[in-house]
């Protein structure tokens, strides 16, 4: 596992590692802001809703991060491009995003096709955003909400502290360490991508490479697809516990 010597690819007759490091720039540049962004996203608007429950505001957030997270991604994309894509073209003959019907060629050689390539990625932001954002807008309301009902935020401000410097003193503090869990557990999904986003798009990622090696039996890929995603599993929880002792003292006094 740690030389990354998983053999010849059966499908392509390549090195295996050739070809994840040929597709690896595509599924990092969409996933890594399509995994990123949603969750400052969420950790900003879900702080808002808390600081707001029981108000419309917080009514509003918490309903719309609701219907995010029950709405798969794929429909979300599909929907975009029939409504900003496919539509616009035939009716007024604008195209707004491009359709899924020429992905950007693997190797990108100069500006045109860099360019090409970002605006080719725009509607599967589009769709991550706001299908991954709801999420973790409701997780991390939860989580300052429960925080605000303990007896030390009160105290905080019987003492005269504003709710602003409550929350950033003491409330914030206390939800770092199961964030950083979470966290650990969703940046490894980064390498592996979503296989429903690249079939749809035609994205040369790594999750589509899977998926065609799955079908055609090709073990070499599929070995080192499972193997570098445990490794990296294990990784991000290690630098989780590390980074957990570094921000929460009761981990490293035990109490």
């Amino acid at each position: 596992v740690l030389t990354f010597r998983y053999g010849v690819s059966v499908y392509t007759q390549q090195p295996v590692i050739d070809e994840i490091a040929i597709r690896l720039p595509y599924t990092l540049s969409f996933y890594t802001i399509a995994t990123i962004v949603p969750i400052v996203i969420g950790f900003y608007l879900g702080i808002i809703s808390a600081k707001n429950r029981g108000r419309a505001l917080d009514s509003v957030i918490v309903q719309v991060s609701v219907v995010s997270r029950i709405l798969p991604g794929w429909l979300v994309l599909l929907l975009i491009y029939y409504g900003l894509a496919y539509l616009p073209k035939m009716l007024w003959g604008i195209q707004i995003f491009p359709m899924p019907v020429r992905p950007p060629e693997i190797g990108i050689r100069d500006w045109e096709q860099f360019k090409y390539l970002l605006w080719y990625m725009s509607p599967m932001l589009l769709a991550a955003l706001i299908a991954w954002s709801g999420g973790w807008i409701y997780y991390i309301r939860q989580l300052v909400v429960s925080e605000m009902g303990q007896d030390y935020y009160v105290t905080a401000l019987a003492k005269g502290l504003d709710e602003r410097t409550a929350l950033s003193k003491h409330v914030i503090p206390n939800v770092r360490p199961p964030l950083v869990m979470s966290l650990a557990y969703t940046i490894p999904d980064i390498f592996g991508g979503s296989i429903i986003f690249e079939i749809i798009c035609s994205w040369p990622g790594i999750a589509s490479f899977s998926y065609v090696a799955l079908q055609t039996w090709d073990f070499p890929v599929m070995s080192a697809f499972f193997a570098i995603s445990a490794l990296l599993n294990v990784v991000s929880l290690l630098i989780a516990e590390v980074v957990l002792v570094a921000i929460d003292p009761r981990v490293r006094t035990g109490g």
